[in-house]
């Protein structure tokens, strides 16, 4: 019996994780991270905090994914954490993921037309 090669996996990308939306496999850097802390579940920015944690791509149809059948997905991975707080992090990410980004107009010197 022979087994199938797969395809090597680039090993300039660090540390890959998987998304508990949609079960995609990303680069660590490219996800955001849910994590189980003696506090609560909370969204973890940083991707720092100690605890179980879970990952998750930052669009929100992977957010609402995430969310359904009783948040089972996100649940599972942080072993049997609550729903009330998952769906609050959940809820915390969302609103950050659908924020517009602000970005400061370039001021650029003379070439600006003035007023008058």
């Amino acid at each position: 019996m022979q087994r199938e090669m797969r395809e090597p996996r680039p090993t300039d990308v660090g540390p890959v994780r998987t998304c508990v939306g949609c079960r995609r496999t990303r680069p660590r850097d490219e996800l955001a991270r849910l994590a189980r802390t003696p506090a609560g579940v909370r969204y973890d920015r940083r991707r720092r905090a100690s605890g179980r944690g879970a990952n998750i791509c930052p669009e929100l149809s992977c957010i609402e994914a995430a969310g359904q059948r009783g948040a089972g997905p996100v649940r599972r991975a942080l072993r049997g954490a609550p729903e009330t707080e998952i769906r609050a992090a959940l809820d915390e990410l969302r609103c950050e993921v659908a924020a517009p980004t602000t970005t400061r107009p370039r001021v650029t010197g003379s070439n600006t037309p003035s007023a008058g």
